[in-house]
């Protein structure tokens, strides 16, 4: 009894597994091969380490966008405490103002990731023009949050 459900559960893995890899490398190749033409490259190679790679790459990008929203918003009992820091409880009258702030936190730190990119590739006149508007962005951000 028990190797039978020990067979079962291998088996379902291993078709999990295969159906999970066969996923992996068709979006990778859906994706590499849409890249390619644009640029009139006609490349239909069926094993390329590349495609594998996008594939992999592009499959946990897109599972890790959904575990951040589902415990944003706690969806499928993916939920973290919060710590209350500024003793204002959550109603339905201020929350959309929560849902503003962070969604203006988002925007700020898409503007940092950008200083950072900015300095791998050294450009110089990016780099103070993507920093002078993060900052300018982070002070409106903290007088909304201040209420000024």
């Amino acid at each position: 009894m028990g190797d039978n459900r020990v067979s079962a559960t291998l088996q379902t893995a291993s078709h999990v597994l295969v159906v999970g890899a066969g996923l992996i490398y068709l979006f990778g190749y859906i994706i590499v091969s849409l890249f390619d033409a644009t640029y009139s490259i006609a490349d239909f190679t069926l094993f390329r380490t590349k495609v594998v790679a996008v594939g992999a790459l592009f499959v946990v990008l897109v599972a890790l966008a959904m575990l951040l929203t589902f415990r944003m918003f706690s969806m499928f009992g993916f939920s973290m405490p919060h710590a209350e820091f500024t003793g204002v409880p959550v109603t339905d009258k201020n929350r959309t103002f929560l849902f503003t702030d962070v969604a203006i936190s988002i925007a700020a730190a898409m503007l940092w990731a950008n200083v950072v990119a900015a300095i791998f590739v050294q450009s110089i006149s990016n780099i103070s023009q993507t920093a002078r508007l993060a900052c300018s962005f982070l002070y409106a951000h903290w007088q909304v949050c201040m209420g000024y």
